[in-house]
């Protein structure tokens, strides 16, 4: 009852949030932006509880739980913002990213946890670690995606010499190519460790390190690719900061179309 309660508690909190982020955007005022942050704040206060009871009274850490893998996508990307916008005064991103959070609250009201448990061999720590680190990096390549959106709408209007409503609330052009870069890495540095934990763990468990024909290692090692390749370029100043930006957005795209697929195409028993 009180983990109902307290995931109804933060969807509710996130749902004001956002309004109040979409508000910064016509009124850029103090007390709107801590409302926006405070709200958040609580709402992602009200999910880690709940979370930390499904862990308990489980006794590991439940993946094959769809109410516990949303709440850690939230909280992985929910911290993640927070701690960027507030350090970059960053705070028109909430626009971006407080919507999906409440899109992935809900989820939590209408999921329900499968009757079935988590496979043995899959309750190893090293497994688990793997999520974790699998959900922070996609949290990474989502707000380096969204960052990229900002940086597209501010060199539009410094290029039509027009100052829009979001002129003044959107860092500068240099930051956020920083910013954008700096997600990329740490999405980039947090797939590459969860690859290697998951070899690692795979010949742990089953002698060898990658399992032949299993389409999700063909996708994820597709994905490191890609990602690999986008930072190289960026490093390198192969592309400029705006084809940058619109591979960066492309990339996501493409990733999570291509998970979509697979969990769709093959049975969830082969995966």
């Amino acid at each position: 009852m009180m983990v109902t309660i307290l995931q109804h508690a933060s969807f509710v909190a996130y749902v004001l949030s956002s309004i109040f982020f979409f508000r910064y955007i016509s009124k850029d005022s103090e007390r709107t932006v801590a409302l926006a942050y405070g709200t958040a704040i609580a709402g992602l206060i009200f999910q880690v509880f709940p979370m930390a009871v499904i862990i308990r009274e489980a006794g590991y850490f439940p993946l094959e739980n769809p109410l516990l893998m949303l709440s850690l996508f939230s909280v992985c990307i929910l911290c993640i913002f927070l701690a960027i916008s507030l350090r970059h005064r960053f705070a028109i991103s909430g626009t971006f990213v407080m919507p999906l959070v409440c899109f992935a609250a809900a989820g939590q009201l209408v999921a329900s946890a499968p009757s079935l448990s988590l496979p043995e061999p899959l309750r190893s720590w090293m497994f688990t670690m793997h999520i974790m680190l699998v959900t922070l990096a996609f949290s990474f390549f989502f707000l380096c995606a969204s960052t990229a959106v900002f940086y597209l709408i501010m060199e539009n209007q410094l290029k039509g010499k027009r100052q829009g409503a979001l002129f003044h609330r959107i860092p500068s052009v240099l930051s956020l190519v920083r910013i954008k870069a700096s997600m990329l890495l740490w999405g980039f540095a947090s797939y590459t460790l969860a690859l290697v934990v998951s070899l690692y763990w795979s010949l742990q468990i089953y002698g060898v390190a990658v399992l032949p024909g299993d389409p999700k290692v063909l996708v994820s090692v597709a994905t490191w690719a890609l990602y690999g390749g986008l930072l190289l370029a960026t490093r390198l100043g192969v592309m400029d900061p705006r084809q940058s930006a619109y591979a960066v957005i492309g990339s996501l795209v493409l990733v999570v179309l291509a998970l979509f697929g697979v969990g769709h195409i093959f049975p969830r028993d082969q995966l």
